[in-house]
């Protein structure tokens, strides 16, 4: 980057000639009446007002993405939105700068010196009609020269009535016209041409004043002008066309002003080409959400490049002004896809977990938007293998769109044979940082060994053992066998376990392994609660009992179950869950 200066009165002129836009990136105006006098205020006292960036883009970027014009005529009409003009690609055919930071301070210094200021009028209350707004420009008022230092107000917005008013405290001049004189000697000019107008007023005091403070007055306007004639705004001008990069200077410098984040920078570019795409990509999010599927608006937009088949890569080069009108095109598929993943979820055994990768589910909905069967339970099956594994091998862990590339493909590829999505041949799919679909019997034992209550992972293991849970009809929970609360000093002691180091071992890991684990609906959770294992079992009919030992894969000797032989019982369900899962993944 390189450090430049450049007057305000360029500065003015260049916005207005069309040489200096704002990108989408920028939030809208948002200074009131008070910050932006307060702007000029510092300007004549010699105040330093900050640093800007701008962004030199050549015509071949400047094409791709949106830029708006300055907004000229602001007004604090709540009911009449002031927005941005959109400049048209084919007036973009020179380099042109970009503001990547010093919005506000350009845009105040654009209204205040060529533009206009609509405020309410006082009294009127909180009605917002046209006619209560009064159309305002910035003056200065000549006759409070008392001293730099002192907090008199010298710059107001003023209606033209307001403006004319001249007393021995008030005499007012319109700072834009500085800007069409071509020298300070002006001033001189100008006070010469204003005198016979004082004079005519017949006001002793105002004219004594007048006379008495010429001088000063003439200084004023002198100085006026080499504020906005000499180079005193710095600026750092960028000619990096990575886009990326511009994009990571304006995250830094604005961090301090308010919380950006890459996405919501992405998503202004994507809405600023997409009229109606705020509000379909926010009825989506709410749709999902009451599904219940809590999702965000960067998974959105990150599933429009998926399904759109367009890069991958979550960066600005991504979301060009062709990528944009694909994504349109395709809005009402990619919108579909994803209400059949919601209506698809619950048959795999979803469950909205926080801290969960959602990149995982846009494959699915990618599958579900090229037609890939998702009614046979063959596909359900393959899907649920796919969703688990992708979950508990952390596949999306770094080097997500790489994995999600990767993927992609694939699927592209097994739906150019038939409609179903074939797990096994995603097993041999090789993914960035050595990650895989494959299981081995060892990971397995592993995933049983290592995975405990409350890490999500023992839900989405479970699910995959239990065949008869209906996950669309009933929510399920996962509940510990033998009752966490019955791990206790006494209550291992009253059933024969005098160990310590068993006792602690047994109470602060054993018990929250997932040997100790399953999955009941809500209904049975509630009623087993802190109940043995054996004394719900035995409030069932023995139909029941068999049935719910079968289905929890539970030892049918009772002995095993009861909590002085824990260890026994946990290695005959290690054994059992690898087992089930070794059937399930064909191992």
């Amino acid at each position: 980057m390189k450090f430049e200066s450049i007057s305000i009165k360029q500065v003015v002129t260049d916005i207005e000639t069309g040489k200096i836009f704002l990108p989408p990136i920028q939030r809208n105006f948002v200074w009131n009446y008070e910050r932006i006098v307060k702007l000029f205020d510092s300007l004549y006292r010699n105040y330093p007002i900050g640093n800007c960036i701008f962004w030199k883009l050549k015509p071949e970027t400047s094409q791709n993405y949106p830029l708006y014009k300055f907004i000229k005529e602001f007004s604090e009409n709540k009911n009449k939105a002031i927005k941005n003009e959109h400049i048209s690609s084919n007036l973009l055919e020179q380099d042109v700068y970009a503001v990547v930071d010093g919005q506000q301070r350009l845009s105040s210094l654009f209204i205040g010196l060529a533009g206009t200021y609509k405020y309410k009028k006082s009294g009127k209350g909180l009605q917002n009609v046209d006619s209560n707004f009064i159309t305002s420009k910035l003056f200065i008022n000549l006759l409070a020269l008392d001293a730099k230092t002192v907090d008199e107000e010298l710059f107001d917005f003023l209606g033209e009535e307001d403006a004319k008013v001249m007393n021995d405290r008030k005499l007012w001049f319109e700072v834009g016209k500085i800007l069409i004189w071509k020298n300070a000697e002006q001033a001189e000019t100008y006070i010469s041409e204003i005198t016979p107008e004082i004079i005519a007023t017949n006001k002793k005091t105002l004219i004594t004043r007048f006379e008495n403070k010429k001088a000063k007055i003439i200084a004023t306007l002198k100085t006026l002008f080499q504020i906005l004639n000499e180079k005193r705004l710095y600026y750092f001008d960028i000619e990096n066309q990575n886009l990326d990069e511009v994009v990571d200077i304006f995250t830094r410098v604005n961090s301090g002003g308010m919380s950006l984040k890459k996405s919501d920078l992405l998503f202004s570019i994507l809405v600023a080409q997409w009229n109606d795409g705020r509000d379909e990509i926010k009825e989506l999010i709410e749709s999902m959400r009451e599904s219940d599927v809590s999702i965000s608006q960067d998974f959105v937009m990150r599933c429009c490049l998926v399904l759109s088949d367009l890069p991958i890569k979550y960066k600005l080069e991504s979301f060009t002004t062709k990528n944009i009108s694909l994504i349109k095109k395709n809005w009402n598929e990619i919108k579909s896809s994803l209400i059949k993943l919601c209506e698809l979820l619950p048959e795999i055994g979803y469950i909205n977990h926080p801290n969960l990768s959602d990149n995982s589910l846009i494959p699915i909905a990618y599958y579900i938007k090229k037609g890939g069967d998702i009614k046979t339970k063959k596909a359900r099956k393959a899907l649920q293998q796919y969703y688990v594994v992708a979950q508990v091998n952390a596949i999306y862990g770094g080097q997500g769109e790489q994995v999600l590339e990767k993927i992609r493909t694939e699927i592209k590829k097994q739906l150019t044979k038939d409609k179903l999505f074939n797990y096994q041949e995603l097993t041999e799919v090789k993914l960035p940082g050595s990650k895989t679909f494959k299981l081995t019997l060892t990971d397995l034992e592993y995933l049983v060994e290592t995975t405990v209550y409350g890490s999500h992972h023992d839900y989405f293991l479970l699910s995959l053992i239990y065949p008869t849970v209906d996950f669309k009809v009933r929510r399920y929970e996962v509940d510990h066998i033998h009752p966490k609360s019955k791990f206790n000093n006494a209550n291992l002691r009253n059933n024969g376990i005098l160990d310590e180091e068993t006792i602690e071992y047994w109470k602060s890991d054993k018990c929250n392994m997932l040997p100790n684990l399953q999955l009941l609906g809500n209904k049975d959770n509630n009623n087993k609660r802190s109940k043995t294992i054996i004394e719900y079992l035995n409030g069932k009919t023995p139909k029941e009992r068999k049935e719910f030992k079968q289905d929890n894969v539970l030892p049918s000797n009772n002995r095993l179950l009861e909590l002085k032989n824990f260890d026994d019982f946990f290695e005959f369900r290690k054994r059992q869950l690898v087992s089930r899962l070794k059937k399930h993944f064909d191992i």
